[in-house]
Formats: structure tokens, C-alpha cells, sequence
């Protein structure tokens, strides 16, 4: 087993994402594992959410997946736009309802804005 950089780490991570359907963090632990990489799930964990990997709720269950939306990227927003679903607000709370499955995406789209008036 070798330890990796965390950049070569996360590229691991990246090429395993893309080539199998992953729905836990300790799938991902045994897929680097049959690459030689050793990783905790822990340092996992922090990789993903620093990747903006989302876990998606899909039919045949939850898998995670590579950000699919931009906030930067004028088609992808669009189709954000459409998976919102309702939107309720107060003088300091916003509420969004999403379908199925897009909740994180949204908040990634949100973070990813970096609006100074979002916490």
C-alpha cells in the first residue's frame, strides 16, 4: 500500500468515481484499496466534501457522484433553476424546496456563488 499526495489522492478519487458506481465511503476505501492507495475514511470524507462530490439519490439508491452543477455555467443553472421546486423567505431565513436527489446540488450551487449575503 503507499500513501499518496493529497492531490494524487483526490485524482484517485476522481478516476474511481468516474469509472464505478460508488454508494459508500467504504466502497471507496476498498476501491482505492485494489489501486494500492491507502485512506482512511476519514480523510476521505474531507476530500469529497473538498471535491464537491455529492451523494445523489437515485432509483436504484444513493451513489456519489462528481458535482454535476455549476453555478458558474449559464445551461447547468438553468437546470437548476428547474429542479427548485418552491421558495419561502423571511427576514432571515430562505427556504428552498427541490425534487428528489438535488438538495445538495442547489447548496453546492449556492456555496459555489459565494454570495457575501449567504452564510
Amino acid at each position: 500500500m503507499r500513501v499518496l499526495t493529497k492531490s494524487a489522492r483526490q485524482d484517485a478519487i476522481r478516476r474511481a468515481l468516474r469509472v464505478k458506481r460508488i454508494a459508500t465511503q467504504q466502497e471507496l476505501v476498498e476501491a482505492l484499496k485494489r489501486e494500492g492507495i491507502e485512506a482512511t475514511q476519514a480523510t476521505l470524507s474531507r476530500d469529497l466534501t473538498e471535491l464537491g462530490v455529492l451523494r445523489v439519490s437515485r432509483p436504484e439508491g444513493a451513489v456519489y457522484e462528481l458535482e454535476p452543477v455549476s453555478a458558474q455555467t449559464a445551461p447547468q443553472t438553468r437546470e437548476l433553476g428547474e429542479t427548485i421546486l418552491s421558495l419561502g423567505d423571511n427576514e432571515a431565513l430562505v427556504v428552498l424546496r427541490t425534487r428528489p436527489g438535488m438538495a445538495s446540488a442547489v447548496a453546492l450551487a449556492i456555496d459555489n456563488a459565494r454570495l457575501s449575503e449567504c452564510l
